[in-house]
């Protein structure tokens, strides 16, 4: 049997006796604690969240969550003279590199692709003839007659580790009969 407030009888005589027993004795002593119903959600918050943020109970993340790439942060600068139609390679010993811009400077009287790319190598440096593939990022470009070319990354072209090294791989894909040279300037991590 139920009162006009929903309570069950057993129920508002307990809370009643438990009330009594209180300030008889002097303490308070809560009938029953209701469950918290309070209940935050977020979306679509534009991030980073600054300031400081606190949070009581647990906290209950759904769906997938996105990882923030780490900026590398030991700057670099090589470069690659290229003759003969050779690949040449360019390497850190951190675990990738992002290059930040690229300069290429042909010092032949013809145009010429370049090809820029991070190589497969078998060895466990970056030796140009351990050369045995490639795989992305990898791109051509094209080089006028006796001109340079310097291209700015403004987010930077992140080469990761393949094996025991870290490096890219430039290569004239054209004839030549004078040098080409690249340089390459960027952060490693």
């Amino acid at each position: 049997m139920a009162n006009r407030n929903g309570i069950g009888w057993t129920a508002a005589v307990g809370s009643a006796i438990a009330l009594m027993l209180g300030m008889i004795l002097g303490q308070v002593i809560p009938a029953q604690a209701a469950p918290p119903t309070n209940s935050v959600v977020v979306t679509n918050t534009p991030l980073p969240v600054t300031g400081d943020v606190q949070v009581t109970g647990d906290v209950v993340v759904s769906g997938a969550t996105d990882a923030v790439p780490v900026l590398p942060s030991a700057p670099f600068t090589d470069s690659v003279s290229l003759l003969d139609n050779d690949a040449g390679t360019v390497s850190i010993p951190q675990t990738q590199m992002g290059v930040t811009s690229m300069t290429v400077t042909n010092f032949d009287t013809i145009p010429h692709q370049v090809r820029v790319f991070r190589p497969l190598v078998s060895g466990t440096d970056c030796d140009p003839a351990d050369i045995i593939g490639g795989a992305a990022p990898s791109f051509n470009v094209l080089v006028g007659a006796r001109s340079t070319l310097h291209l700015p990354f403004p987010t930077a072209m992140v080469f990761s580790r393949i094996g025991a090294v870290t490096c890219l791989a430039t290569q004239v894909m054209t004839a030549q009969t004078s040098a080409v040279e690249v340089v390459f300037n960027g952060l490693g991590d």
